[in-house]
């Protein structure tokens, strides 16, 4: 009987300690996490959804200087460009807005549907410019090297019909926002474009 419970003791102890390591390695994703997501691209002639996956990791600059002046760069470039900073984070080189619900449908004079394919709408038109948009813009910076950075910019963003709790619509960046960003800091600092 002792040798029965010495043996149970130790299962259910191994089985504590297993869901206490699976609960320990699980964590949620770190904004420069990309990954891939899902989206209604339309319908087919039965009316079913067609769906795409995007693998989309963001857009890459080479900097000629280091992640503290790459970080003071873009924390003037996001607000003039109308987005304001929500995340930085020096340890781990991240500056941007996870969670922008934008205003209208422009970042100052740029309109959302250059830099966003959230769809179509069936009567008013690009669902960037008519839908209500929530707006993920992160830039990571990483040194390389001596005294050079890698800045890798993401963009993405959900579409939803004002006034209502349908599902949000995922949308997909057409990498204008993120060109514009990096090459600012390229202006700034030296370097070049890259990805």
């Amino acid at each position: 009987m002792h040798r029965l419970l010495s043996s149970v003791s130790r299962v259910v102890t191994a089985g504590f300690f297993g869901v206490l390591t699976a609960c320990a390695s699980t964590s949620t994703p770190t904004p420069d996490e990309h990954n891939p997501t899902e989206r209604i691209v339309g319908t087919d002639q039965s009316g079913r959804m067609i769906h795409t996956t995007d693998y989309y990791s963001g857009t890459e600059a080479r900097i000629n200087a280091p992640p503290s002046s790459v970080m003071a760069v873009l924390s003037q470039v996001y607000p003039d460009l109308g987005i304001p900073i929500a995340t930085m984070v020096t340890t781990t080189g991240q500056v941007g807005n996870t969670n922008y619900r934008v205003p209208g449908h422009r970042l100052k004079t740029m309109p959302l549907s250059r830099i966003l394919d959230c769809g179509q709408e069936s009567v008013s038109g690009t669902r960037a410019d008519v839908d209500e948009i929530t707006l993920n813009v992160m830039s990571t910076i990483k040194p390389v090297g001596d005294s050079g950075s890698v800045v890798n910019t993401y963009v993405s963003a959900l579409a939803r019909p004002f006034g209502t709790s349908s599902d949000p619509v995922t949308c997909a960046s057409s990498g204008a926002l993120e060109n514009i960003i990096n090459d600012r800091v390229v202006k700034a600092l030296g370097g070049s474009a890259a990805n």
